[in-house]
Order: C-alpha cells, then structure tokens, then sequence
C-alpha cells in the first residue's frame, strides 16, 4: 500500500489510523520537549532543580538574584512583596491556561459523542419509504405522526429489572421500616420473662425453679442460681460464676449463650429440645410408643470441680459442649428404652411386635464347658447367628410363612466366638455356645431343659 512502505499487508482504514496515531504520538512528543524548554529556562533554573522546590525556596532565589549588595529593611520588604505577587500572578495564569485546555477537551469529547449518537438504524431509512410508499403522499402526515407514537413506551413491556432510583428508595424505605418492626418485636421477645426448672447436681438432684428474662445469657441465670442457693449450700458461696456449668439433655450449654439464642434456632440436644425449659415427663411408658415425643428435661447446675472429678462415671461421662453447627436428631435410645420397658409389661402393640420380630421358644442347657440353645423353629430359612466375647447371642431367623423372628440374649460369662457352632433341623435348630472358662455346676449336670422367655438388650 503506498504510503505505509513495500511490506505493509492491511485494509485502508488501518492504515489511516496508523497515521492518525503517529501524528498524535509526534505532537505529545513536541509538547514535552516545549514543557521541558520551558521548566528549564523559567527563572534561569534547570527544570529539575527547579522540579520538587517550594514555594519559599523558589521565592528566595528570585530575591537573590534580582538584589544585589546592600538594601534597607524597606527595601527588603518591598522586593520580597513585588516578587511573591508576581510569583502568584504567573500561577493563576498557568492554571487558567491548564483550565482553558481542560475545557477544550471535554468540548471536543462532546462533539465526538454528539456525532456518533445521531446514529440511526440502518433500517430506519427502509422502514419510513416503505410507510410512505404504502400510504401516499397525502397520509405521509399520519405516517409520520405513527411513526413518533412508536418511540414512546410500550405499558405492555415488563420494565421491573431496569434501575429506577424511585422504586428502590421506596423498597430501601420498606425493607427499614421492617427491619426497625422486627427488632421492636424481638426486643419486646427478649423482655419477656421465662420460668426455668433446674437441680442443683451434686451426686442428687434438688429441683429449683428460677424465673429469668428470655433475652439473659446463662452466665446470668448462673449467677442468680448461685444467689439462691448460696443459703442452702455452703460450697456455693466460695465459688464463682466461672466455675458453674448448666447442663440441659446432655449438652454443656457455655455462658455467652442466651435462652433466646435456643429458643429461636429451636436448638436440641442428645435427649431433648433446648428451648422448653419446664419439665414434661416422658408419656411413651403410658402411650404408643412409635410417636416421638418433645419431652424436656430438667437442666444441672453443676460446679466445674464436680464434673472434673466425675465425668467418666455416668451421667457426666455423655456431656458434651454445646455445638450451635451440630444438629442433635431425635434420640433412639430413648425409644428403644421405652420399647422395652412397654414389652415387659406386655403393652406392646402388636405392629411393633411384627418389626422388632417375634420371639421363638427356646429350651438351653449347659454344661462345665458350653452351654446349649434348642430353638424350636421348623422349617426356618436366612438363619444368622451371632456371638461376641462378651457374652452376648443373638439370633435371627424366617419363619414358613415369612415372618421374622429375632431374639438376643446377656450370658452371664464371657464366651469363645469360634467355639459357637449351630446345626439346623426340621423341626428346630441347635446352637453349642463354648464358654471362655470353665464353671463348677452344683446343683446338676447341666443335661436338664427348662423352659425360657429371652430377654431383648
């Protein structure tokens, strides 16, 4: 391309800004030389000492140069007057001048924008000679008018994700009015009072009741729980907050948190919810068992010397710190403990019955070395065996008719797992338990059968 030498390879247009941009580069280039001419000849000072001065040393070198011997304090005075307004004077012009350039600029950026907003669709054109075409010359004026209309807004166009500093200032105002509602309400929450029923646990349990408000920490409820029973107990009153710990379903609940905190995230604990702080006894023993319960607990009120001493000895040995991230389910022991209790007493519905499995009659037998479980299951199919050294059997089978029998039974000594062996009949199935350690039988051999009903663990 000619102009831009033999081995340019380009379009015209990038070859007409590459020429735009060189110019702009050559003129940056004479204005910083002008700058640089300029700075070094201004005052007879070179531009770089003259670059970083003050104000008070530029001024004291004009002085020493236009003075030379010896002047009146007048005189003095007067110079050093002349020079400063002058000094000043040569300011303002340069920063008018700075000031003149700056708007100069910013007008021909306008003008440049100006230029490219009066931009039209390139179908503009095609869409107004069709109108025009379609109507005549005598509906152009009603062409015209419709094509305006179409410029306005369209009420039918969903225009909510677009910015409007109306509509935001007014939900901004919403969400404070809200916000400021929610917390009169959770403050007037807070206020209110709150009956804890507690015990004092030292080895017993002496069941207190404290009244507190919901919006107190434990640390406070501590401290009030130590003025009532300091009378009582005299170990109470030489210690401090500090060293009392409340303990509710089994979880250390520390002092920084409130009856509040629990009550809102309706937190739980191994055995219970934390937020019921009155006492529900536990009404499964009485109906059905397969309906969970919110029963709650009494909470503890515990020295810290106390359960240091006690904590690997029951109860002390299943608390635990009070983690708001861990989330406790409900328990399962506690339905398993009131199964068994319902079972002995033989209140068990007959649906759970068919789930834990049935019991199948079992005669046993034992000698110095073993003892024998005849299991009178005809026909029995899947049977599993089970049994570990600490002395516990269990055993599951199924029936003819596919129902399922299951049974575990507590030895009284530990046993020998390989030594176990089973062999399965028609009519029953035999099961040779090898005791770990031989035992003296006084009353007999151990060849008589005797009935017996086992007992789940």
């Amino acid at each position: 391309m000619s102009g831009m030498g033999d081995g340019y390879v380009g379009t015209a247009q990038d070859a007409v800004r590459i020429r735009r941009l060189e110019k702009q580069r050559e003129a940056e280039r004479q204005k910083i030389h002008e700058l640089k001419s300029k700075s070094a000849s201004d005052n007879g000072q070179p531009g770089l000492l003259q670059f970083g001065s003050s104000t008070s040393e530029i001024l004291e070198t004009a002085f020493k140069k236009e003075t030379i011997g010896l002047v009146t304090r007048e005189q003095y005075v007067e110079k050093k007057e002349n020079i400063k307004n002058k000094y000043e004077e040569e300011e303002k012009e340069k920063l008018q001048k700075l000031q003149q350039e700056e708007e100069e600029l910013q007008l021909q950026k306008r003008k440049k924008r100006k230029i490219k907003g009066s931009s039209r669709l390139s179908f503009a054109d095609e869409v107004e000679d069709g109108i025009e075409e379609e109507g005549g010359e005598n509906k152009s004026t009603e062409a015209t008018r419709l094509r305006c209309g179409r410029l306005g807004k369209d009420p039918t166009v969903e225009t909510s994700f677009l910015p409007d500093s109306e509509r935001e200032a007014e939900e901004q105002a919403e969400r404070e009015r809200l916000r400021k509602q929610w917390q009169t309400e959770q403050d007037k929450i807070r206020r209110e009072s709150l009956q804890i029923t507690y015990s004092y646990w030292d080895g017993t349990g002496h069941r207190r009741v404290l009244q507190v408000k919901k919006g107190d920490k434990i640390g406070d409820f501590l401290k009030a729980v130590q003025q009532q029973l300091a009378p009582e107990f005299r170990e109470v009153r030489t210690t401090s907050v500090e060293n009392l710990l409340y303990v509710k379903e089994d979880l250390i609940i520390p002092h920084q948190h409130s009856f509040y905190e629990l009550i809102v995230n309706k937190a739980r604990g191994k055995s219970g919810p934390l937020f019921h702080f009155d006492v529900h006894e536990d009404v499964r023993t009485i109906a059905d068992a397969t309906i969970e319960k919110d029963e709650s607990h009494a909470g503890k009120v515990v020295e810290r010397h106390w359960y240091e001493k006690n904590k690997h000895i029951f109860p002390a040995s299943r608390w635990e710190i009070y983690d708001p991230t861990k989330k406790w389910e409900r328990s399962v022991e506690m339905f398993e403990m009131a199964y068994i209790v319902l079972m002995l007493l033989e209140m068990v519905p007959e649906r759970i019955k068919d789930f834990f499995g049935k019991k199948p009659e079992v005669l046993w037998a034992q000698r110095s070395d073993k003892v024998y479980l005849t299991v009178a299951l005809p026909d029995a199919k899947d049977t599993t065996v089970k049994c570990e050294p600490g002395g516990y059997f269990s055993f599951s089978a199924v029936g003819v008719q596919g129902e399922p029998f299951h049974f575990t039974l507590k030895l009284y000594g530990p046993i020998t797992p390989d030594g176990c062996k089973t062999r399965t009949g028609f009519r029953n199935i035999l099961c040779s338990i090898q005791k770990k350690q031989r035992t003296d039988l006084a009353s007999n051999d151990g060849h008589d059968a005797v009935n017996m009903t086992p007992c789940v663990i």
